[in-house]
């Protein structure tokens, strides 16, 4: 690997106050000495040294590096790190450390609006619409384009915008005093309210154009964008399970998150959620052998078997998803028939945690029938859904069983897998795989949520080492958040990204190689899902270690 100039790694922001502060530097000093100097009016005043630590190649990092930790130092300001001549950039040493960057990502969903002014694509996709078996016609534009290819998946888009909308309920930063957040949300959910079929369940659309050739184009991309500005396909039958499991945790995020700029638009939103939650408990919910009536051209063949077959009574895949929506009905309704459902999912899921001999988590079974290790968008997941449930429900009688499997959750994260960066991953031996930037928002939202149970000394370092290592701290030396840092990955440029979307600051990649490439040489896409759990992350965190 050819080394990049800087050889210092750390968050390319800076840290918050109180948080765990480390770097490596892959320099070839002869000192393990380096220094920690305040910058101010020009000057630099040394105010902390420390011994650098070697370290051999690992996992996560191709080359020797040595680790070094200033975690002590708190007070906020402009600083450099030197190891003999060699200096870091500057960074930041502030509580607001990541008002920046989850300004600039909020700012990549107003350039993902479809059918607004703002968004890149313009008025775009202003005809598209659907007439119901009952004779209504349903106008279907607006909501946000997922990446570059410009659809509007269910089983993506509404993740991300869900991201936002927990944002905006932990922090109402001041540049928000247009509302911008909340026209995002507003925009998003006003798409799939009109998407809703009168029996609660969102409309079918794959996303491809209305004079799509499936046996001309399928597996060769239009290579023309402009194909897909034309009027997209939608049918009236229920998508993707997993599309309406995150239109539903959407629907009910929103119904309280629009309260005060919106109300009558925040009870469309519990209304919907209501509606499609009381289909979700039919059969209907596991949409059996589902598969699309149309297939995009390029690289969505195997959705079906990696994501869609997961979905049948009670996979990990529908747990999860359910104990999520079930746990902020329950808190925004209160009612107990949602509860019970919880509850009844929680100790199921719990079931299907394996442990290993030390107690900690080897993996999740994909069912009690099917006791081979879940899929992988399950398995990142449930973590999180255990300890959200547990929040949510910690004064019922079964709640210790779930705090149980927490423990061993906690446990896998604090097996020392002796990586030079010290992070860990939900899929273990990929630390460079794609969606890794999920899995790392993922596992810091646990951790935040595990810190009022397990203690935040013991969750809350992993969790800045997570972080950071998306903002720079990481071999390649890039961030993954466009214009924030010093380094991006490439954009993808292929297949029906081509010719690509325009340089868009906020956007987030969904993951890049140890030399901060794509691991095909044709780039790394954007993706709106991970830009909102990433937002969340960013968000939840700075607001935990703040107070």
């Amino acid at each position: 690997m050819s080394q990049p100039v800087n050889p210092f790694r750390l968050n390319q922001l800076g840290y918050p106050q109180k948080a765990a502060k480390r770097f490596t530097y892959t320099g070839e000093s002869l000192s393990n000495r380096f220094t920690l100097y305040f910058m101010q009016d020009g000057g630099l005043t040394e105010v902390y040294s420390g011994e650098l630590v070697p370290h051999e190649s690992d996992s996560v990092s191709p080359v020797p590096v040595k680790i070094g930790d200033f975690s002590a130092v708190e007070k906020p300001g402009v600083y450099r790190l030197k190891v003999e001549d060699e200096c870091s950039r500057i960074f930041y040493i502030d509580d607001n450390v990541y008002d920046s960057a989850c300004r600039m990502i909020s700012e990549f969903f107003v350039w993902q609006r479809c059918g607004d002014p703002k968004g890149y694509g313009g008025m775009c996709h202003q005809t598209d619409h659907l007439i119901d078996k009952y004779g209504v016609e349903h106008k279907l534009c607006g909501g946000h384009h997922q990446s570059g290819d410009l659809r509007k998946w269910a089983f993506g888009c509404p993740a991300g915008v869900y991201g936002l909308s927990e944002y905006s309920m932990i922090k109402n930063p001041l540049w928000n005093n247009d509302n911008q957040l909340q026209y995002d949300i507003a925009h998003s959910v006003k798409y799939y309210l009109a998407r809703q079929s009168r029996e609660g369940y969102i409309f079918e659309c794959s996303f491809v154009p209305e004079d799509y050739n499936a046996a001309k184009c399928h597996g060769k991309g239009f290579q023309d964008l402009g194909a897909f500005w034309k009027p997209f396909r939608y049918y009236d039958s229920p998508t993707d399970p997993l599309g309406e499991w995150f239109v539903l945790r959407l629907f009910i995020s929103a119904s309280q998150s629009l309260k005060g700029y919106d109300d009558a638009l925040a009870q469309e939103c519990l209304s919907g959620a209501e509606r499609l939650w009381k289909w979700m408990q039919t059969d209907g919910r596991y949409v059996k052998d589902f598969d699309w009536i149309d297939y995009p051209p390029i690289g969505h063949d195997n959705f079906k078997s990696f994501v869609f077959d997961m979905f049948y009574p009670d996979s990990t895949a529908v747990l999860v998803n359910e104990i999520y929506c079930a746990a902020g009905l329950y808190r925004v309704t209160g009612d107990p028939s949602v509860k019970a459902r919880a509850v009844e999912d929680l100790n199921k899921l719990s079931g299907l945690l394996v442990k290993g001999e030390d107690g900690a988590l080897k993996y999740f079974s994909e069912s009690a029938e099917k006791p081979e290790k879940a899929v992988y968008f399950a398995t990142v997941n449930a973590p999180l859904a255990l300890v959200l449930g547990l929040e949510t429900f910690k004064d019922d009688p079964d709640a210790s069983v779930w705090q149980d499997c927490c423990e061993a959750v906690l446990k896998y994260y604090e097996k020392e897998d002796k990586n030079s960066y010290g992070i860990v991953t939900n899929n273990p031996g990929y630390y460079y795989s794609y969606t890794f930037v999920a899995d790392h928002a993922l596992t810091v939202q646990f951790l935040i949520k595990a810190a009022d149970i397990f203690g935040r000394e013991r969750t809350l370092p992993l969790a800045q080492r997570m972080l950071d290592f998306l903002i720079g701290y990481n071999p390649a030396d890039v961030s993954v958040i466009e214009g924030v840092g010093y380094n991006q990955a490439q954009r993808a440029l292929f297949g029906e990204f081509f010719p690509g979307q325009p340089q868009i600051p906020g956007g987030v990649f969904t993951d890049f190689t140890p030399t901060g490439q794509s691991f095909d040489n044709y780039g790394v896409e954007y993706d709106l899902p991970l830009a909102g759990g990433l937002l969340q992350a960013l968000g939840a965190y700075s607001d935990f270690i703040s107070k």
